[in-house]
């Protein structure tokens, strides 16, 4: 695999296609800034199961309340990431990993990832929750934060649709932010489609 390889959680990714999140911008910088420095990003069957469960679980359980059909922009990242498939190696590597680290609860689904990485010689995972990976000693966690902090951006950080031109995508515009300021119409779509920077 050429380039450092990245796994991109899915807390990552969730934040890579909503405009309105907080961390939105933040996000978009860390990844430009890991892509110049040639990363490969990657992702598993189990992000884009995770990704689908946020969209369409309803919002007052801390969901994006998306039908299944509007759930298909995992496309978004699937198009750009290089998918790490699933295998009995994958599979026998995570039983493993289940006794070997103890691992219990939610956290089944975090050694799940690790074990895809490990057996596709993936060590680095991109993600907000570095602390759910401390006991994988051969994993490096890295926080979307440390990276932004260190490549700043300028003022266009700010503006959704400036920033939606770094990524050639069809990306998630909340309801209020479907106002096109540049001229005046308003639109009812929920995609905006971004042209390429590139």
């Amino acid at each position: 695999m050429a380039g450092t390889p990245y796994l991109v959680d899915s807390n990552v990714l969730l934040r890579w296609i909503k405009p309105d999140d907080r961390d939105y911008p933040l996000v978009v910088s860390a990844i430009d800034a890991t892509l110049q420095r040639g990363a490969v990003f990657c992702y598993t069957s189990q992000n884009v199961a995770e990704f689908w469960n946020t969209c369409t679980r309803p919002l007052d359980r801390n969901g994006y309340g998306l039908s299944p059909q509007e759930a298909r922009r995992a496309q978004f990242f699937e198009d750009k990431l290089r998918l790490l498939p699933d295998s009995l190696a994958v599979h026998q590597e995570w039983r493993k990993l289940l006794v070997v680290r103890n691992v219990s609860g939610v956290h089944v689904h975090d050694a799940r990832l690790v074990a895809a990485m490990r057996v596709h010689g993936v060590g680095r995972i991109l993600t907000f929750n570095e602390k759910d990976f401390v006991r994988y000693t051969d994993i490096e966690a890295v926080n979307p934060r440390t990276i932004s902090a260190k490549h700043p951006r300028n003022r266009s950080m700010n503006n959704p649709h400036l920033l939606a031109r770094h990524h050639p995508a069809r990306l998630f515009i909340p309801p209020r932010l479907y106002l096109a300021k540049n001229d005046g119409c308003r639109t009812n779509l929920p995609f905006v489609a971004a042209e390429s920077a590139h």
